[in-house]
């Protein structure tokens, strides 16, 4: 008799707390089809506001300068390498050194990584899209994927050590803009992994039937399992705001305003370039431009703390590529490996918590 009573006690409790847990369901039900509505209007109007450029016909072999930005930006290998390079030699023209080597060696190194992706991109067009370890396929991975790691982790302090022997000014603004592009990324790579967005090549493909380019194969890597649902929000233009925002930031304040009318244009062409190839959405690559802003003004802004320009560390730099290069794997494993878990609304929500009713039951 006492367990029935026991039994009866629990399954009134139960009742009572489902009861009033339901207004808290239906609140969660009306949010969460809310934000599905406003999503849903917002993706449409982001596709339709980068229809006109995702449409446009093939510029020939443009194509090629056009996809320089996508690797120099996007290819951790290329930013992480090489780009700290230039960035240390505009630090030594604005600073007025005279005696440093950062200047000649930013020009080698420039030249020839273009010349490299220049005869990645015509061995391209000569290959079938899905040739494997050719063309494009070469040019984002030159070394393979287990050196280029290893060239990706120990690269920059190489760089770093390099520039610093040239001056003080140049290893400093390299160590910034590291700092800098990892943080960013790292944040990058969490947003795609929790968003899950189709990339458009593959999101609006039947409007973009008859449409070509000059290098295809960019198209076929972009709608590959693996890469498909990366779009939101966009590496390649966050890496580009990375690469303007710092500078501008070791120039001398003097010099900013005339300077952003060069340092501008590395944003405003990755822009037009990761849409034309199909690769982001117009929204995905605003994003990418505003982490990427808010992360540098945000170094910029605590210097009491994290550094300038003028005075980062070699030491500050190492610091923050640990937990950067721990966040990065953990969302390697976390993102989708096949088509099968891609982006819609629905994934979003559940992932950042507002679960439908059906679900949490």
């Amino acid at each position: 008799m006492a367990t029935i009573v026991k039994t009866q006690t629990v399954h009134t409790q139960t009742t009572v707390l489902q009861q009033h847990d339901l207004p808290l369901a239906k609140e969660s039900v009306v949010v969460r089809s809310t934000v599905l509505r406003w999503v849903d209007v917002l993706m449409q109007l982001d596709a339709r506001l980068s229809l006109p450029i995702l449409r446009l016909p093939s510029l020939g072999r443009l194509e090629y300068a056009l996809s320089l930005p996508g690797s120099m930006f996007g290819v951790p290998m290329y930013s992480l390498v090489l780009l700290p390079y230039v960035v240390a030699a505009a630090a030594e023209v604005c600073a007025g050194v005279t005696d440093g080597c950062a200047v000649t060696i930013a020009v080698i190194m420039m030249v020839i990584a273009s010349a490299f992706w220049a005869a990645c991109m015509i061995e391209s067009v000569s290959n079938p899209p899905e040739s494997e370890g050719t063309g494009v396929m070469r040019a984002f991975a030159p070394l393979g994927k287990k050196l280029g790691s290893v060239v990706t982790i120990f690269g920059p302090h190489t760089t770093v050590w390099l520039v610093g022997q040239s001056s003080s000014v140049a290893r400093s603004a390299a160590a910034y803009y590291i700092t800098v592009f990892y943080v960013t990324q790292v944040v990058v790579e969490f947003l795609k992994t929790v968003s899950k967005r189709l990339r458009p090549v593959v999101k609006v493909k039947s409007q973009l039937v008859g449409v070509t380019r000059q290098v295809p194969q960019l198209q076929y890597f972009l709608s590959r399992e693996h890469a498909m649902n990366s779009s939101f929000p966009s590496g390649d233009a966050a890496g580009s705001m990375t690469f303007a925002v710092v500078g501008l930031a070791v120039a001398p304040a003097e010099y900013r305003l005339w300077l952003v009318l060069f340092w501008g244009l590395f944003p405003l062409l990755s822009t037009f370039a990761r849409i034309y190839f199909q690769a982001h959405f117009l929204g995905d690559v605003l994003s990418g431009h505003a982490i990427a802003a808010a992360v540098a003004v945000a170094f910029l802004t605590r210097s009491e703390v994290i550094g300038t320009p003028a005075d980062f560390t070699w030491a500050a730099m190492a610091v923050w590529e640990v937990p950067v290069i721990v966040g990065w794997a953990l969302c390697q494993k976390l993102k989708p490996k096949s088509a099968e878990n891609i982006y819609n609304a629905d994934n979003f929500l559940d992932s950042i918590g507002l679960k439908s009713k059906s679900k949490s039951t």
